[in-house]
């Protein structure tokens, strides 16, 4: 409710920046001396009045003009919010997060998606347990669970057992195909250049990252490639549940079509929607994986591809 906020720290004096930041997130324009975290964010008549320290009539004089010009009120408002409105903990947390990485990590990191289910707990630390064995060590893990309000005690208490970070997401809806939604949460919290997908069947070789990188070699560094791996019956066709693309590349693609709610659908529409966009599929066989179980045809999988593959001609992306 204050008209303006007056910062007036003296050059050997500091009252810290808090006033500050809480005046520029809810409105209130700011006269300030340079000081602390003024001298790093301020500008002065862009963003806010700045004054030099024990300067006391041109702070007379700044108050003044401020007080009687509303106009001067609203700019100040409205460039003030637009400056400290990134300056919250998650931002620079991220920030903070993103300078450890590149501080600790040699390679590129990849980020391993793992979607998966409550009742698929010890499937999931089968997986973990294979990425111990990885050659190629700069990476972490995003697991998701799916139907899950939250994680048991048991697994939160597991992520203990390994040298690489595990994060833990969940979707609580207790129904429903959420494998794009899973893929997609997973993807945003992801600190790695790379995403690696590996559905929670899949078991990776030891060294599975370091032959994606390989076959990523032989291609351009910002060419749009999406590259998928070997896991059984040597098919050469993109399938993405075991497969490696850029992070950036996946989320300026469009990410997984939330639309797609059954099993049946998935790859058919990412294929298209990407090759549409320039992007290029090419299959490495030596990134090996294990199918820890088969995926069988039930009556409930065929309803939902005979109901994906409509969804897919209503987009026009099925003959």
């Amino acid at each position: 409710n204050i008209t303006c906020y007056v910062g007036n720290s003296g050059s050997g004096r500091e009252t810290g920046p808090l006033g500050v930041m809480e005046a520029m997130a809810c409105g209130v324009p700011v006269i300030s001396t340079p000081c602390g975290i003024v001298a790093d964010i301020g500008e002065d008549d862009e963003n806010m009045m700045i004054v030099d320290f024990d300067d006391y009539d041109g702070l007379k004089e700044k108050i003044s003009m401020m007080m009687e010009s509303p106009a001067l009120q609203q700019k100040f408002r409205k460039a003030g919010w637009e400056t400290i409105r990134g300056f919250n903990a998650v931002r620079r947390g991220m920030i903070v997060r993103k300078f450890f990485n590149e501080l600790f990590y040699k390679n590129a990191l990849v980020s391993i998606v793992i979607p998966t289910t409550i009742d698929k707990v010890h499937q999931t630390k089968e997986i973990l347990d294979a990425l111990k064995e990885q050659t190629y060590k700069d990476f972490e893990v995003v697991v998701v669970f799916d139907h899950a309000q939250k994680i048991d005690n048991d697994f939160s208490l597991m992520k203990q057992e390994y040298d690489f970070p595990v994060k833990v997401l969940t979707i609580p809806s207790p129904t429903g195909y959420n494998l794009a939604l899973a893929r997609n949460l997973a993807v945003i919290e992801a600190d790695g250049e790379y995403i690696m997908f590996n559905d929670n069947r899949m078991k990776p070789s030891p060294t599975a990252i370091e032959e994606f990188f390989k076959v990523l070699a032989f291609t351009l560094k910002d060419k749009k490639v999406w590259l998928f791996g070997e896991k059984g019956g040597e098919k050469s066709n993109f399938v993405e549940n075991f497969s490696l693309i850029k992070r950036s590349h996946f989320i300026k693609g469009g990410m997984c079509n939330e639309r797609i709610t059954r099993y049946g659908g998935m790859s058919q529409e990412l294929r298209s929607r990407f090759a549409s966009q320039g992007f290029e599929f090419g299959y490495a066989p030596n990134a090996k994986a294990v199918q820890l179980c088969k995926s069988s045809l039930t009556t409930e999988k065929r309803d939902g591809i005979i109901e994906m593959k409509n969804l897919l001609y209503k987009l026009d992306l099925q003959s």
